[in-house]
């Protein structure tokens, strides 16, 4: 393994969240790209949690081979070929080289078909699939790591009600348009951002809302992702699991206790972002290129010279 393939596996999978520089996290995209652009109506579902560019704390959301990654690589898969060397990748952790020998094998021990063309068909995309990852061409989307340029307090929480939220927030909200916020501090931050929207022809539109927002000082919305929902609920029955664990098996089987403390310890909410301003959005490494290799602050934001990528998927 190569000390680029090392640094792109300790990098690859971690969940991230608050750091002291910003917030790290995820994007995944079918396009390639070296800096982000305000592409203000775009965005997961269209812009249901708001219009900007979306991110995910959690690498099963939107890192190499989760939600949105395995999404963007059926929809828009070039070909069979390449979809199957995407599908072997995957399943192979992104190890090139364990995906072209489980290609080869599936070549070598073919399953029995039901007709012969079934058969060619499987062995022809199994054998474009081996030339693709042979080759070292790029296989499925992009997977951005990113620094997003914010801390959580100076956003708009989603999921929680303005009473809740940082002073600072609530200043900027009134210097907004709520010129009286105790009237709303029972309102989640969804039901504020819904209640901003400025109608246009038939519709409500999002992107005047995210601007409204970004204009008085806020950069941007964070909301539960769809795992971390109802996850007060999963704590409180693992909770009363473990009591009655505590109760009934702590000698006898104390491996049940110490399985359940390690759930309620797991259970982190994590969240998903809305980014307004691209330009507080650093790329601080790419995947699905041929590698993930760490940018220097220099180039964040900036033209990334491709033949600094390791040999990475």
């Amino acid at each position: 393994m190569s000390w680029r393939d090392k640094i792109a596996a300790v990098l690859a999978g971690k969940v991230g969240g608050p750091t002291p520089t910003g917030i790290h996290a995820y994007h995944s995209s079918p396009h390639d790209f070296d800096r982000f652009e305000n592409k203000l109506l775009t965005g997961e579902g269209a812009n249901v949690y708001g219009a900007g560019t979306y991110l995910a704390e959690n690498p099963a959301v939107s890192g190499q081979g989760g939600q949105y990654w395995k999404a963007f690589a059926n929809r828009f898969g070039k070909s069979s070929g390449e979809n199957t060397a995407t599908e072997y990748l995957a399943r192979a952790g992104f190890d090139r080289e364990k995906a072209m020998q489980t290609l080869q094998h599936a070549l070598d021990n073919p399953p029995e078909y039901t007709s012969g063309y079934n058969k060619m068909t499987q062995e022809r995309m199994r054998q474009d699939a081996l030339r693709i990852l042979a080759s070292g061409e790029r296989v499925g989307p992009r997977t951005y790591e990113v620094n997003f340029r914010a801390k959580p307090e100076e956003l708009l929480d989603w999921d929680k009600p303005l009473a809740q939220m940082s002073p600072e927030v609530q200043e900027r909200l009134q210097k907004a348009w709520l010129a009286h916020p105790e009237g709303h501090s029972k309102q989640t931050g969804g039901q504020i951002y819904e209640s901003s929207r400025l109608v246009r022809g038939d519709y409500r539109d999002p992107a005047a809302a995210s601007k409204k927002l970004a204009d008085a000082g806020i950069p941007g919305i964070r909301y539960l992702d769809e795992g971390s929902r109802g996850i007060d609920r999963k704590r409180a029955d693992l909770q009363r699991d473990l009591e009655w664990a505590h109760s009934n098996l702590r000698v006898t089987q104390p491996e049940v206790v110490a399985n359940l403390e390690g759930q309620i310890a797991a259970l982190k909410p994590t969240h998903n972002y809305v980014a307004f301003d691209p330009s507080r959005l650093d790329i601080m490494a790419k995947y699905g290129v041929v590698g993930g290799v760490p940018l220097g602050a220099g180039a964040m934001g900036g033209t990334i010279d491709q033949s600094t990528y390791g040999a990475r998927q």
